[in-house]
């Protein structure tokens, strides 16, 4: 099995008139991107990555995966997923491996693991191993913008 197409789309988030805010920043919506892979088989796989600002990162983003991530990935067996991966990384790494190049990485990365396990007829969680029947709830911070009644 191959990879035969990767596509990405850029969706621009709405202004939100109201942006949740904390100590360190504003999440005023900044957009995402969907990506997909297809193989020669005709199997999918896709992800999503969503941006809380930057009005122009799912732009920068989309060219990234496009012209970047796009040809590392196109005619591989999409199952070497970690393989494809650290090929993304390496190529990155001169301009930087973090911040939205990570997002890009981990997008095409989401949709190959898709794709795998599509492939396999399993969710991905049976694909990586099961660790807890439970998953327990965890709460990361409050918004400082908004009332307790409104979170």
């Amino acid at each position: 099995m191959k990879l035969t197409e990767l596509t990405v789309t850029g969706n621009p988030a709405k202004a939100n008139p109201r942006p949740v805010t904390d100590a360190l920043q504003t999440l005023s919506g900044g957009g995402s991107i969907r990506v997909t892979v297809l193989t020669d088989e005709g199997v999918s796989g896709s992800a999503d990555i969503g941006f809380g600002r930057i009005a122009g990162a799912y732009r920068t983003l989309t060219a990234l995966v496009e012209h970047e991530l796009r040809p590392l990935v196109l005619g591989a067996d999409p199952s070497y997923v970690r393989e494809i991966r650290r090929k993304m990384l390496t190529e990155t790494e001169y301009h930087g491996s973090s911040g939205i190049t990570m997002f890009g990485i981990a997008a095409v990365d989401t949709a190959l693991w898709d794709c795998l396990g599509r492939s396999m007829g399993v969710p991905c969680w049976k694909l990586w191993g099961r660790a807890n029947r439970i998953i327990k709830a965890y709460a990361m911070v409050g918004w400082l913008n908004y009332s307790d009644a409104e979170v």
